[in-house]
């Protein structure tokens, strides 16, 4: 109920001052931003407040659900042992240079740029690595323009000669929770997975 009464939680019927296309699910649709799609609703006609949670065709069994105790990978799921997704866990990408990108020899500086994202929650810094995570360089993060806005991030990091580097990105929210480095806490759909992003330079 509190999700439901966001200011920014909208009903849309309009988009760039035309109707809405039902393509983006005209005439009226839900945005829920910060959560995920699943509740997004598009093709509304109408509203009903319910005292249980969504069951509706493929929102049942592990749809859309994340399992509140750990889970053995690949173990048979149980029911009870499943809640709802809500809010989306802290993630940051990498958008230039391009995944396989060849530089100049004697490049000695990689200008990064990327964009980070909460769910609910601000992002509280972006760190990216040119060493496999030995060390780690602070990017520069820009405030988001609303509350659930990708927040763009740069940073310039220093390479020590040529050859092939990978760059990870590792983003972590206002509650101190961080992406692993990994792919975390498994479960049938893969819902929530948010490990570090990666790409490959070449310089020389």
């Amino acid at each position: 109920m509190a999700k439901a009464m966001e200011p920014q939680t909208l009903l849309v019927w309009a988009m760039n001052g035309k109707p809405l296309d039902n393509v983006h699910g005209g005439p009226l649709r839900l945005i829920t931003p910060g959560w995920a799609g699943s509740v997004s609703h598009k093709w509304i006609t109408k509203i009903t407040i319910r005292d249980k949670e969504h069951d509706g065709p493929g929102m049942l069994g592990t749809n859309y659900r994340m399992p509140i105790n750990p889970m053995i990978p690949g173990a048979k799921e149980d029911p009870k042992n499943f809640r709802i997704l809500e809010s989306m866990p802290v993630r940051s990408i990498i958008t230039a240079p391009a995944n396989g990108t060849k530089l100049a020899a004697g490049t000695r500086e990689l200008k990064l740029r990327g964009a980070s994202w909460a769910g609910d929650l601000a992002v509280k810094q972006v760190e990216v690595s040119v060493d496999f995570g030995q060390t780690w360089v602070r990017a520069n993060l820009n405030p988001p323009k609303n509350k659930f806005d990708w927040q763009r991030w740069t940073a310039n990091v220093k390479v020590p000669s040529d050859g092939y580097y990978e760059v990870w990105s590792k983003a972590t929210d206002a509650n101190g929770k961080a992406q692993p480095h990994v792919a975390a806490n498994w479960n049938p759909q893969g819902y929530g997975s948010n490990p570090f992003h990666r790409i490959a330079v070449l310089i020389g």
